[in-house]
């Protein structure tokens, strides 16, 4: 190959890999890689190729799949299998001096251990137990002396059963490599570019196909499509990548306020713009470059809403403690249980029960707020995790707060979402994710219910029950948790010790302007809390009408109601 190098070669001795590759497969060769360092291979001969020529002999790294009863697994085949074995091995051993390592880990960095023998370079006998992306590193020396370590990425995909996965889904692919699995599209149909979902060890990232919904599929699917995941149980998530937002219209006004303007209709106007965090600066990067600006994270005070010049605010609710989350998975539906409790507090109150978020079942009310606050924390819990994870050391489940509640109904109101319209009311009854008129989720009546009007949005955000959170005025953080270290609080409740701007990124103050009335855009419910009912309720109910929403909040005193209910957010560190 030696040849195909040389004349890929350009004046400045740098070498076009386009070239190349066309010199090479010209030559009965294959290129691996799509950019420098690749490793040119063709029969047992591995060598790799930086851009300015030979770096030496490259790993060739192969894989083979078994059931567990040893029987070989075809790439092309198509199996229910709870667990597979792979078996790594490295082709061309002759051309290594030393092996030093051979590691195979998940996607999200774990190492899955086997039987390694380095004098013939395999690693044998490993269990696979979920489908998805896995990566493969061999330390080894050439017998030229030069180090040949090598990492190359092994995709297992429809090989392990995936249960209890929801009907009309079926699993997507996690690297999202076609914009099969997630598309967060503005009005204009444009693709931003967000933070990559993070599954928790047992997730599985599904996409809606057509099903029996063939005639309606297009129209079930249209517009912004957010990240949906499921964990063992079945249970479904809606991904909120990290963003920064600003208001451009209607900062601290009610719905009465704004509907004079033709472009509103009741609501102000929300800019988003998805960023990363930077841990070597400790700043926040807009993931697109064409967005300028500094991103406040502390000291908000009016004159950031300022509409000549509104200020971008992160969203606090990626910030979780000391942790600077990329985004959190949001229950898809309002919580439910297995057990079919909802509507009596004599069986629907207890923390014992088994939480599940499912479309077409009845949600879980009736349950105190603190009880509300114990079951989201036991998702993770060393006696229950199981149910819905494999492992749970990156993984934190908790009782939504009023700060995430906020964010993802700023992101549903943004161009990512509803685009300004307001979220159709759920005013018949606490059956998970039905729009109007007693229809599934998964109707085109139905997903006038979501926050995307499709299929990939989250349900049940206004009417259906209205929604107890993790906040509360100052004093009473004992209605959702015994616990009273002030860290603790600070990282799983928002307390509150009056209505104002001390607080941000909630759908409270900044999209209402009075603590009392029907004062919240779109003329929802603003009704904030005091020490009579000193627990935020967010959405309303089904019997609120118009006023319930995105930005309904009310007070309310954490009792088991047969109309309030919850929501669970989970967290991937």
């Amino acid at each position: 190959m030696q040849l195909a190098i040389i004349s890929a070669m350009d004046t400045t001795r740098k070498i076009n890999l386009n070239t190349l590759k066309t010199e090479v497969e010209q030559a009965g060769g294959e290129v691996k890689g799509t950019t420098f360092p690749v490793t040119i291979t063709k029969g047992m001969v591995a060598i790799e190729v930086s851009e300015y020529g030979y770096n030496g002999t490259s790993p060739i790294i192969e894989y083979k799949l078994t059931k567990t009863n040893g029987t070989k697994i075809n790439e092309s085949d198509t199996l229910s299998e709870d667990s597979i074995v792979i078996n790594i091995s490295i082709s061309n051993i002759k051309d290594m001096e030393e092996v030093t390592g051979i590691v195979l880990k998940t996607s999200s960095g774990d190492e899955i251990t086997g039987t390694v023998d380095l004098t013939n370079g395999t690693l044998t006998g490993v269990p696979i137990t979920e489908n998805g992306t896995y990566t493969v590193t061999i330390s080894a020396t050439n017998n030229e002396g030069k180090d040949i370590t090598k990492t190359e990425t092994i995709k297992i995909k429809n090989k392990i059963k995936i249960a209890n996965i929801p009907d009309s889904w079926e699993p997507a692919d996690d690297t999202n490599a076609e914009n099969d699995w997630y598309a967060y599209k503005d009005a204009t149909g444009v693709t931003a570019t967000v933070n990559a979902p993070k599954l928790a060890s047992g997730m599985t990232a599904i996409k809606y196909v057509a099903g029996t919904d063939t005639a309606t599929y297009e129209t079930l699917t249209a517009g912004s499509q957010w990240a949906n995941a499921m964990t063992k149980d079945g249970s479904m998530w809606v991904w909120i990548p990290r963003y920064a937002y600003r208001i451009t219209n209607g900062y601290h006004k009610s719905g009465a306020d704004l509907d004079s303007s033709d472009a509103t209709k009741g609501a102000g106007t929300i800019e988003i713009a998805f960023v990363k965090y930077d841990e070597d600066t400790d700043t926040n990067v807009f993931l697109d470059s064409s967005i300028t600006g500094t991103i406040k994270t502390s000291g908000i005070a009016d004159s950031d809403y300022d509409e000549s010049n509104p200020s971008w605010i992160l969203a606090p609710g990626f910030e979780f403690g000391d942790e600077h989350l990329d985004g959190f998975w949001f229950a898809k539906f309002e919580a439910s249980n297995i057990d079919g409790y909802g509507s009596s507090s004599s069986t629907a109150n207890n923390p014992d029960l088994t939480l599940q978020i499912k479309p077409n079942v009845t949600s879980w009310r009736s349950i105190t707020s603190t009880n509300i606050f114990e079951v989201c924390l036991k998702l993770t819990s060393e006696s229950n995790y199981s149910t819905y994870f494999n492992k749970v050391s990156n993984v934190d489940t908790h009782m939504t707060k009023n700060v995430e509640w906020g964010a993802v109904v700023y992101l549903a109101h943004s161009k990512y979402g509803l685009n300004g319209s307001e979220i159709a009311v759920k005013s018949n009854g606490y059956t998970t994710g039905q729009g109007a008129g007693n229809n599934n989720y998964n109707t085109t009546t139905g997903i006038t219910a979501s926050t995307t009007k499709n299929v990939y949005g989250i349900y049940d955000m206004s009417g259906g029950a209205y929604e107890y959170v993790a906040a509360c005025l100052t004093g009473y953080t004992s209605e959702l948790s015994s616990n009273t270290d002030s860290t603790y609080i600070s990282k799983y409740i928002d307390v509150y010790s009056s209505y104002g701007i001390t607080k941000y990124g909630d759908a409270v103050y900044e999209t209402s302007n009075s603590s009392s009335g029907t004062n919240s855009w779109f003329k929802d419910y603003s009704y904030f809390v005091d020490s009579s009912g000193p627990v935020f309720g967010r959405g309303g109910r089904c019997d609120n009408g118009s006023y319930a929403g995105l930005f309904n909040f009310v007070r309310d005193n954490g009792v088991a109601y047969d109309t309030g209910g919850f929501r669970v957010v989970c967290a991937i560190k």
